[in-house]
């Protein structure tokens, strides 16, 4: 019963930030690990978000596939990303932008890549809800 109650504050809390995501999308910041120098470290977060995707992975297969221009929207966050084998989720040749490496500062498109990936789904996930 105690663990029922536990559960459903959490759910009603993830209920809330979703919801405020929703509504507001400008306020969402994703919380990077830094450095005591202040070097960002965005990798937990890109993992974390991955970890997810793979929950429901065969939805997520029309923007996992490199091939699809939907494919970009997720290189910000999936260059941060490795397999359960410790390799890099991207290969070298998406890790780079013309000739330029994108790693270095993907982090920092990666509230746009929320806020791109939320357009993307709103019109599924409200023709889902009708």
């Amino acid at each position: 019963m105690h663990q029922d109650r536990h559960q459903d504050r959490h759910d009603a809390a993830s209920y809330q930030r979703i919801e405020m995501i929703t509504g507001r999308p400008e306020s969402f910041e994703p919380l990077f690990v830094r450095s005591p120098d202040g070097e960002v470290d965005p990798q937990p977060w890109c993992m974390g978000f991955y970890a997810v995707m793979k929950l429901r992975l065969f939805v997520w297969s029309r923007l996992l596939s490199p091939n699809g221009t939907e494919h970009l929207m997720l290189r910000p966050i999936l260059v941060h990303c490795i397999d359960d084998a410790g390799r890099p989720l991207l290969p070298p040749a998406r890790r780079t932008l013309g000739t330029q490496p994108i790693v270095q500062n993907a982090w920092r498109d990666i509230p746009a890549t929320v806020e791109a990936l939320r357009q993307f789904w709103m019109p599924i996930r409200f023709k889902r809800g009708a």
